[in-house]
């Protein structure tokens, strides 16, 4: 299971928002966002490796001790998450990866997602 969010560094965080948050408060509303993301992802009810693809660097964002903090590399986000996929295709049979701009993603939806991958290549 992974989670792709860029960093939440003031100026490069949720650029779009700033001319209404201010660079400090739209790097808040994506540590927010991140942490929500990451907390949907630990009630799963199974254990899963996880892992936070970051885009950028933040030495103020840490996740939960238990997963493993990577970087996205690619000039795309279609590269990086290809890049990301082969990564941990090459170490695990299924992967899960979620963005963080979508605060209605449900517990359910990733429970369908790990049930899908079972008998399909994607979903």
């Amino acid at each position: 299971m992974a989670v792709f969010a860029r960093a939440p560094v003031p100026g490069r965080a949720k650029t779009r928002l700033s001319p209404v948050l201010g660079a400090r408060g739209a790097a808040a509303l994506q540590s927010a966002l991140i942490s929500d993301t990451i907390q949907k992802v630990r009630e799963l009810s199974w254990r899963v490796d996880c892992y936070l693809f970051l885009a950028g660097r933040s030495a103020l964002f840490c996740p939960p001790s238990h997963w493993r903090r990577a970087y996205q590399k690619g000039r795309s986000l279609g590269a990086r998450l290809a890049r990301a996929f082969g990564r941990l295709l090459a170490n695990y049979q299924a992967v899960v990866i979620v963005g963080t701009d979508s605060p209605e993603l449900s517990i359910r939806l990733l429970r369908q997602a790990w049930r899908e991958l079972r008998t399909s290549d994607a979903v």
